[in-house]
Formats: C-alpha cells, sequence, structure tokens
C-alpha cells in the first residue's frame, strides 16, 4: 500500500527533508549558480509561499512527464511553503559555495601532486 502523500511540510520526514533541501543545493552549487541563485531567492522571499502554491499548481503536470521524481517535487513544494525551510536552503547555499571557493584550490594542487607523484 502507498504511503500517504504529505499535505504539510512537518509531515515529511526530517531525513528526506534535509536530502531535498541538500541536493537542491548542491544542484545549485554543482552548475555554478549559486550567486545567480542567492539573488532570485532573497529577492522571492517574501513570495515563497505564493511560489510554492505555483509548484503544488503544476505538480499534475510535472507528474505527467517527471513521473520517478513527483513525490520529491511535491515534497519540495511543500518545504519551500514555509519561511524557515526556504531560509534553511538559502544557508545551504552559501555554506556550500564557501566551502566550494575555499576548497577548490586546494583541490586543483591535490590533483596536480598526485599527477606528479604517479609519473604523469
Amino acid at each position: 500500500m502507498n504511503d500517504p502523500k504529505p499535505i504539510y511540510a512537518d509531515e515529511i520526514p526530517t531525513e528526506r527533508r534535509e536530502r531535498l533541501l541538500n541536493g537542491a543545493a548542491r544542484g545549485i552549487v554543482n552548475r555554478r549558480l549559486a550567486g545567480a541563485a542567492l539573488v532570485v531567492l532573497e529577492t522571492c522571499k517574501p513570495l515563497n509561499f505564493v511560489g510554492s502554491q505555483f509548484m503544488l499548481a503544476l505538480h499534475p503536470i510535472v507528474s505527467i512527464f517527471f513521473k520517478y521524481k513527483a513525490d520529491d517535487y511535491l515534497n519540495m513544494a511543500l518545504i519551500l511553503e514555509s519561511d524557515a525551510h526556504f531560509e534553511e536552503l538559502i544557508g545551504r547555499i552559501e555554506t556550500l559555495e564557501q566551502r566550494r571557493r575555499n576548497g577548490k584550490p586546494q583541490e586543483k594542487a591535490q590533483e596536480k601532486n598526485g599527477e606528479d607523484s604517479h609519473g604523469g
């Protein structure tokens, strides 16, 4: 039997919420869209509820094309409905972007040293 679909963000298990927020933040940072995403998210912060409702309205259409991701889409819409979770997403993007910027030169140096030590 299928699990009942949540209707409130609080009904989404914490592990799933964490996975979705981390996945969204990582996807944005990995595509190097953190700056643009932060500007858009900060600008649209007062409209996060309206945006999440728009996502919910589009859910039937999205579920036709992306059936395997439909539950994640629905859960993300519910998560973004909450101001606290919206702020949490912004914070995760900022943290991951900072780590990426601080860690990038070290990673290149390690790669270069690794190639040199292997005789490459």
